[in-house]
């Protein structure tokens, strides 16, 4: 009986409190628009943003068109219609990218889970056909 008690507290460890050591990072993700010399721009929501956080992570632009973060991915998403996003982590502090095709991606460094983290990223101008694609690859 007490090696059944046993094995059921050491299942039940292992269900419970990996689901209890994650908590939220949540944010949204957003661009300007408009604006000339005598016009203020506007800012809008940005949605199918890919959000990754990890640690040990390095964002690299690639010169044929495709984009690689290498390390350890914590979590990812995609940010919904409104430009929100949440990923379920450890708490911590982890690098993030904010990446959409033809944008300028934006990394941010020692942003803190639990919390909120806002973001605005802007299409790419320079038109050199950076940011198309984006690949993950483990160290």
């Amino acid at each position: 009986m007490l090696n059944r008690r046993l094995v059921f507290m050491a299942l039940l460890a292992s269900v419970v409190f990996p689901m209890a050591a994650q908590v939220k990072l949540t944010g949204t993700v957003s661009e300007w628009y408009g604006g000339t010399p005598t016009q203020t721009p506007k800012k809008r929501a940005l949605a199918g943003v890919t959000v990754v956080a990890g640690t040990d992570m390095d964002y690299n632009t690639g010169q044929s068109g495709t984009d690689r973060i290498r390390g350890k991915v914590a979590a990812k998403t995609t940010t919904d219609a409104q430009g929100n996003y949440t990923l379920n982590l450890p708490a911590g502090k982890y690098t993030m990218v904010y990446w959409k095709a033809g944008y300028t991606p934006q990394t941010d460094s020692a942003v803190g889970a639990p919390g909120g983290h806002n973001v605005e990223i802007s299409t790419d101008k320079a038109g050199h056909g950076l940011h198309r694609n984006l690949e993950f690859t483990a160290r």
